[in-house]
């Protein structure tokens, strides 16, 4: 499936859902297996007036 992160600048990313286990109350919330490469910043050297 896609994700499209930032409709601004269009990142998009490829995420693959492989298996839904049965709920685990000491599982809080979803963590990441693998990644590949690195992220982007996500805004650039903006001076606050700019916002």
């Amino acid at each position: 499936m896609e994700y499209l992160f930032d409709f601004g600048d269009q990142w998009r990313f490829d995420v693959r859902l492989e298996k839904i286990d049965p709920p685990d109350a000491r599982i809080k919330k979803p963590g990441i297996l693998e990644k590949r490469g690195e992220a982007p910043p996500q805004y650039l050297n903006l001076d606050e007036d700019e916002w």
